[in-house]
């Protein structure tokens, strides 16, 4: 498991092959908006996609947003696009997220979570 901070810079992460989990970690009411998520092969710039999940996958941290699926085990660079355009509030029931503010961008993380497959 990687936990990054959202940044202007990508940042250098090893993975093996297998699929894993992006959850947005904060708060569990997230709107991406235009947020994008690069992630990229370091030794053949191989652009990897990143998938919306179809459901948001709650635990303890937050929630799972995205999937990706690594072919071949290295290094690779991940890089967060428009990410001042993310909200993330506390609360998960909707209602009451018209209440809250959004969570300062610094206060979110980003973790990476391998799923074993």
């Amino acid at each position: 498991m990687t936990t990054l901070k959202l940044s202007n810079d990508p940042t250098q992460i090893d993975l093996f092959a297998d699929r894993y989990g992006i959850y947005i970690c904060g708060g569990y009411n997230v709107k991406t908006n235009s947020f994008k998520i690069k992630l990229t092969n370091k030794t053949t710039e191989e652009t990897i996609q990143v998938f919306e999940h179809g459901l948001k996958l709650r635990d303890f941290d937050g929630v799972q947003y995205f999937y990706f699926d690594i072919i071949k085990t290295g290094s690779y660079y991940i890089s967060f696009h428009n990410y001042d355009d993310l909200v993330v509030k506390r609360t998960m029931l909707p209602i009451l997220s018209l209440l809250q503010s959004k969570i300062d961008l610094a206060d979110i993380r980003i973790k990476i979570e391998r799923k074993h497959s």
